[in-house]
């Protein structure tokens, strides 16, 4: 069939009749040699001959019927956690086809009209489902409802879309894409509930079960996927490498402080302030509270705290206690008469009455400081020595507690409420601490798991806030990794849902992370999405340029189908055209009066490999994979199956997992 300029597989299979023919005459053969005047031998020859031509023939008609049964129906397909594939070369991604231009050819003949009943199930499934509709408690709609093989009109599985985009391939095989393509990033798009879950499921599972350190930041806090990764960790015998961060679950979650490592100390600042969403004069506001909140950690860091939420939340508020504290331990070893002084400040302001003859509130210790430090500065200035003070952090924090209150207070005003919310929620307990249970250098050098759920559904502005903090320690862990020159890691980076915590630090670990060993997987509903959190056009292309592999699942917008079509290239296909037609010759010359013409022709035209509406018309659970630089795939993701081998209750998982009490 192939041999034809237009392939035809929208017919009757016409191909069983010869097939019939020649089975039969080889019966004849063998039973009657005579009759065709061979002998036995000869007859039997014969008869061989003519079942191969027969079942040349039936294999033929077989392709057709299985091509046109498996445009309304596929088989069904799921695996369970240990049936999932694994390999260090090759990554599984499910079933399907290499979408080539005939398929593309086969789809433009599939939407003509003429073959509008190949698209549409028969009689019979509609009358069964009508019996549903009208009779539901019915016995006989039970059994039409039923799964059950012996129900032949059995209802197709609630995936909607177009079942016949996955049927142009003819057959299902597994398929792999290179690990080392993994590398360059890929980019997961699909809206709500359409497999994204699913998909990530299935990657991470081969990532967990090849042994490899596995970082999961999941806005939602989706259980599925908890459930999914306890599952994968057990059946590799991993899950002592298992940590859990859920904001959900607040009093069973490991904690982590995304602000405790950091390569330079304005990282801390820069991850606070991420978190602001500022507009015009606001963003010189955001850019003053972040100046505020770098002179606050590099204090924390002088007097020997660790950076938190609480902490900074405490002292951007204080900045004269931090003065005092950072005082009270520097001071004495540049001036051996730092405490002397203060108490001499302290005790002359104590000794004074007012005009009343009354004394005078007692000063507080701070106030001295502050008192002492000015005076100090301004000495160091006397004695020709200010350079000394230009890389000091003292005037700086000086400068800071004394600044009018009105004016800083709009200062910091737009960093206040990232804080507050983060501290005045189950966030605080988690994010907010000293000493962590979590450091991502930590899971990435001994190749442990870790899922970060932020609970988004419940404060969506914590878990932006939180989200962006995490970028940002990757990207330093990735810098410290970067300086190792004996490092050799590989981190497995799963973001979902990234339009709700994406900033400019997730570029950069596109950009630069992969020497780091970075390969991230990036999941999202719409490119828009991306437009507007990254607030730029501009930039959302340059985070897509940096995804080399495209997972698209089912998309509505037909900007975020482009982020595929636009990569493919366009093809030929045929179409085919009958014309008749008529010519009389009234005065019949040659006693010829009239004459007929019937064509067939054959015209090419030019068309995309798919459409908008393609991606649009899929299924729940299956997509189009474009990987190595053009390879188009038409895949399915497998169903789960409950294998047993984690519990329903997240609780309980979080429990077992972190060890805390429920």
């Amino acid at each position: 069939m192939s041999k034809y300029t237009v392939e035809n597989l929208l017919r009757e299979p016409t191909e069983i009749y010869p097939c019939l023919v020649l089975l039969t005459v080889s019966l004849l053969v063998l039973s009657y040699p005579g009759v065709f005047l061979i002998d036995m031998p000869t007859a039997k020859l014969m008869a061989l001959v003519l079942s191969v031509f027969a079942f040349v023939r039936a294999y033929q008609a077989y392709k057709v019927i299985r091509y046109q049964k498996r445009l309304l129906k596929m088989p069904y397909y799921a695996l369970a956690t240990k049936e999932v594939p694994v390999s260090m070369k090759n990554l599984f991604v499910g079933k399907g086809f290499r979408w080539m231009p005939r398929h593309t050819q086969r789809l433009n003949q599939i939407r003509e009209v003429k073959n509008e009943k190949y698209r549409t199930p028969g009689k019979l499934f509609q009358w069964a489902r009508s019996i549903e509709e009208k009779y539901p408690q019915s016995r006989l709609a039970r059994y039409l409802s039923s799964p059950s093989v012996f129900n032949p009109v059995k209802p197709l599985p609630p995936v909607f879309g177009s079942p016949f985009l996955h049927g142009l391939g003819g057959e299902d095989k597994p398929i792999y894409i290179p690990q080392a393509v993994r590398g360059g990033h890929t980019f997961v798009l699909g809206t709500t509930g359409v497999g994204k879950t699913r998909c990530s499921s299935i990657l991470i599972n081969q990532d967990i079960r090849n042994g490899q350190a596995v970082i999961v930041v999941d806005p939602k806090g989706d259980k599925d996927l908890v459930r999914d990764m306890y599952s994968a960790c057990k059946a590799a015998n991993r899950l002592d490498d298992f940590n859990i961060v859920h904001l959900g679950y607040p009093e069973l979650s490991a904690t982590y402080n995304p602000l405790k490592n950091y390569d330079q100390i304005t990282e801390i600042a820069t991850r606070l302030t991420g978190a602001i969403d500022a507009e015009g004069e606001g963003k010189q506001f955001a850019a003053f509270a972040w100046q505020y909140v770098d002179v606050v950690a590099k204090g924390l860091c002088e007097v020997g705290k660790t950076a938190t939420y609480k902490q900074i939340a405490f002292y951007i508020k204080r900045l004269d206690s931090l003065l005092m504290l950072y005082a009270d331990k520097i001071m004495p070893v540049r001036d051996s008469g730092y405490l002397y002084g203060v108490e001499s400040i302290i005790a002359e302001h104590n000794s004074k009455v007012d005009k009343n003859g009354n004394p005078l509130p007692e000063m507080e210790r701070k106030t001295a400081v502050i008192k002492y430090i000015k005076q100090y500065i301004s000495n160091q200035f006397e004695k020709g020595n200010p350079d000394e003070l230009q890389d000091d952090l003292l005037p700086i924090l000086y400068e800071a507690a004394v600044i009018d209150k009105q004016y800083y207070d709009k200062i910091i005003a737009s960093v206040g409420p990232v804080l507050a919310e983060i501290n005045g929620s189950s966030a605080s307990g988690i994010f907010s601490v000293e000493n962590s249970d979590i450091e991502l250098m930590d899971v990435i050098k001994h190749r442990k798991v870790l899922y970060i759920g932020l609970d988004s559904l419940t404060n969506a502005n914590v878990a932006q806030a939180v989200g962006k903090a995490i970028l940002s320690d990757l990207v330093s862990t990735a810098g410290k990794i970067y300086k190792e020159s004996d490092g050799n890691y590989k981190l497995n980076l799963h973001c979902d849902e990234l339009s709700e915590f994406i900033q400019d630090s997730f570029i950069k670990i596109l950009n630069k992370a992969r020497g780091a060993g970075f390969q991230v997987t990036a999941y999202a509903q719409t490119k828009q999405d991306l437009e507007v959190a990254l607030g730029s056009k501009a930039m959302a292309e340059v985070t897509e340029g940096n995804l080399n592999t495209i997972i698209m699942l089912r998309v509505i917008t037909e900007e975020t189908t482009k982020v595929l079509i636009n990569m493919l290239p366009k093809v030929d296909v045929t179409s085919h055209t009958q014309v008749s037609m008529v010519n009389d010759t009234p005065h019949g010359e040659d006693n010829v009066y009239f004459t007929t013409t019937n064509e067939d022709r054959v015209q090419t035209k030019s068309v995309p490999m798919i459409e908008a509406c393609d991606i649009r018309d899929l299924p729940i659970g299956q997509a189009f994979l474009l990987v190595n630089g053009g390879e188009l795939y038409k895949i399915r993701l497998p169903l789960p199956v409950n294998d047993g081998l984690a519990p329903d209750d997240v609780m309980q998982i979080m429990h077992e997992i972190n060890g805390k009490e429920q």
